[in-house]
């Protein structure tokens, strides 16, 4: 019973996920997926604030783990979201398509950044 119970385990570790859960980790798509997701979105949240609306544009909302379109942003934080995006695309992103990861590209619709409330939206 506990060789069987350890070879549960290792299948279970080289599928990427914890023994007996569902859970994604850090190292298997979804985990990377959504730990780039988190990285690039940290950095347009910090780059929001606006007074008007041409104090807002759009920047792509994209790595080589996710496609998300655009999101709106500040004019003095686009370089920011820029370098999150390539710092992610270069460590947590770097192997994705070599793991066979999958990567959807969703229909994307131009929008138009606005400052409402003192956010670009």
């Amino acid at each position: 019973m506990m060789k069987r119970a350890l070879v549960l385990c290792l299948l279970c570790a080289a599928c990427g996920k914890g023994a007996g859960t569902n859970e994604p980790t850090s190292d298997s798509c979804d985990g990377r997926r959504e730990t780039a997701r988190k990285r690039v979105q940290d950095a347009v949240e910090y780059h929001l604030q606006c007074s008007s609306d041409t104090d807002c544009t759009q920047v792509e909302f994209a790595t080589r783990c996710f496609d998300s379109c655009t999101r709106a942003v500040n004019t003095q934080g686009v370089s920011a979201v820029r370098e999150a995006i390539a710092r992610v695309d270069q460590t947590v992103c770097a192997t994705y398509e070599q793991d066979h990861c999958p990567l959807v590209h969703p229909p994307c619709m131009q929008a138009t950044a606005i400052c409402k409330h003192g956010y670009c939206r």
